[in-house]
């Protein structure tokens, strides 16, 4: 739980505005690079940039999150977990 805290810290930073799904929405698109409209470990790890987050923390943050089992992060299982810790 410590670990997805920090991640949890990242992306409320990212995401600091008033129109919080607007704000998701956009952040799903500008990080998904591939076009596949979800996000992997590497579009995940490159937007969080100078977080100090590692490859293996954020794998574990989306395997956990990661309600259909594909690897990635659609925007609902986004949505879900910002929903989750009060974030949206």
């Amino acid at each position: 739980m410590v670990r997805a805290k920090r991640i949890e810290r990242a992306l409320s930073t990212l995401l600091s505005t008033t129109n919080m799904p607007s704000a998701v929405e956009a952040f799903l698109q500008s990080v998904d690079k591939d076009g596949s409209g979800t996000i992997d470990t590497k579009e995940l790890l490159a937007a969080l940039g100078e977080s100090g987050l590692d490859e293996k923390l954020v794998q574990e943050f989306i395997n956990e999150h990661d309600k259909d089992h594909d690897g990635q992060l659609n925007l609902k299982e986004l949505k879900d977990f910002l929903a989750s810790c009060g974030c949206l």
